[in-house]
């Protein structure tokens, strides 16, 4: 009797915990279709042969060549979500491994090692709020995400035509924030504007930052702090860039628009304890038409110290051609160049130090080979990077810009690389 009435116990909290999963499920999926919860996650694979590179050797005064190397990493994997759980509400919250395997004296410009035991961070997390229902003409955008300003440094690095980002970016962002990742804390007010009948678009962003990180190495923080403040305005003729609003934006269309947008863009920040005052003005195109996609950007930097204004440039153009393979794949031939320029006098240099910019400069011309296997979401590409600058007049073995710098502090030269990389998305 005992065992009887102790196998229907068993049999009841049995079928009770079944029922229990089956309802927390059924309400999961509900979540899920009522909040339109959507997973993110894509990753980029590296290959990379570095020739040419060097280590600074101080006991000798002089770079020494380094060993021609092999490096595999794990460039980027995005992970997260994007939900609306209301009709004009979106979030979007992503995580990020990074640079798992990298080796800091191969040729691919990026972050420092992310070790044995990878960290996982956040990437960015914000809500876009559209304010005037069924229009697009006024978004309000909060939380962690990239300030809008420069198209490349807001386009996402699995969107571009070529194999890697124009570092170009890293050096804009480094002015505005005062890190490589460029995200920061920020509000954003920013809308859309189709005129169909006119083949004209315009879309705007306006945004207030403060770009403070923990190590005081942000551009707000310490005893003088002042926000950063973005405007960008993108005029296009003929077919427009998005039919929604939304930040970031993207290069290939894929034989799917026929537009020419040019952006403006002005970034302002006060005085800090780094700087008396911190801005930056520029200019990026996008041109599509057909199969050929042609974009270029060139920003100017300045900083204010206490009696001097430091200037620096940074430009970079990359056209492709969509050639299409057996009506089902696309290959894609691209060409870039690009540069950072800045003092290489060594009072001015000295200035650049004192105000944490770079100097000297850095050149790269990158030729790459995509096959868009699924359109955007799964491609290979095959590039080679040619890369030359200038130390300036401060002397070698002086981290004064990204071509002679390496994350742990080491003083290197970059060498010039092959890579073969794979992007696979959801």
């Amino acid at each position: 009797m005992a065992q009887k009435l102790l196998l229907s116990l068993v049999i009841l909290v049995f079928i009770s915990g079944q029922t229990y999963a089956q309802e927390e499920n059924s309400l999961f999926l509900k979540r899920l279709e009522d909040y339109k919860i959507q997973p993110i996650l894509s990753a980029q694979l590296w290959a990379s042969y570095t020739t040419a590179a060097e280590l600074w050797d101080a006991e000798k005064g002089i770079y020494e060549d380094a060993d021609d190397r092999i490096n595999f990493q794990v460039r980027r994997i995005r992970m997260g979500f994007k939900a609306q759980p209301y009709e004009n509400f979106n979030i979007k919250v992503v995580g990020a491994y990074d640079l798992i395997g990298r080796d800091i004296l191969a040729g691919p410009t990026g972050g420092q090692n992310n070790g044995n035991f990878p960290a996982f961070g956040l990437w960015e997390a914000f809500f876009q709020w559209r304010l005037q229902k069924n229009s697009e003409a006024f978004y309000l955008v909060g939380g962690y995400f990239t300030p809008q300003f420069s198209r490349e440094s807001f386009t996402s690095a699995f969107q571009v035509t070529s194999l890697g980002k124009a570092w170009s970016q890293n050096y804009i962002r480094r002015h505005l924030v005062g890190r490589g990742p460029g995200r920061t804390l920020g509000m954003n007010l920013g809308g859309l504007w189709i005129n169909d009948k006119e083949n004209l678009s315009f879309k705007y962003n306006l945004g207030l930052h403060n770009p403070a990180f923990f190590d005081a190495n942000g551009n707000s923080i310490g005893q003088e702090a002042s926000p950063l403040a973005i405007a960008r305005l993108a005029i296009s003729i003929g077919d427009p860039e998005q039919k929604k609003y939304g930040l970031g934006g993207r290069i290939n269309y894929l034989g799917k628009r026929r537009g020419f947008t040019i952006g403006a863009n002005v970034a302002q920040q006060g005085e800090t304890d780094f700087f008396q005052s911190n801005a930056a003005l520029g200019v990026d195109v996008l041109f599509n038409w057909d199969n050929f996609n042609l974009d270029a950007e060139r920003v100017f930097l300045w900083r204010e110290g206490v009696d001097f204004t430091y200037r620096s440039e940074t430009l970079h153009a990359r056209a492709s051609y969509n050639l299409i393979v057996d009506d089902k794949y696309i290959l894609e031939p691209s060409f870039m160049v690009r540069m950072f320029t800045g003092a290489t006098d060594a009072t001015e240099q000295g200035q650049a130090l004192s105000v944490s910019s770079s100097s000297g400069m850095d050149t790269a011309y990158k030729a790459s080979l995509n096959l868009y296997i699924t359109e955007l979401k799964t491609k290979v590409s095959l590039g080679y990077t040619l890369r030359e600058g200038e130390v300036g007049d401060v002397g070698a073995g002086l981290n004064v810009n990204q071509l002679y710098f390496a994350s742990q502090g080491e003083a290197i030269r970059r060498g010039n690389w092959l890579g073969l990389g794979l992007i696979v998305a959801l």
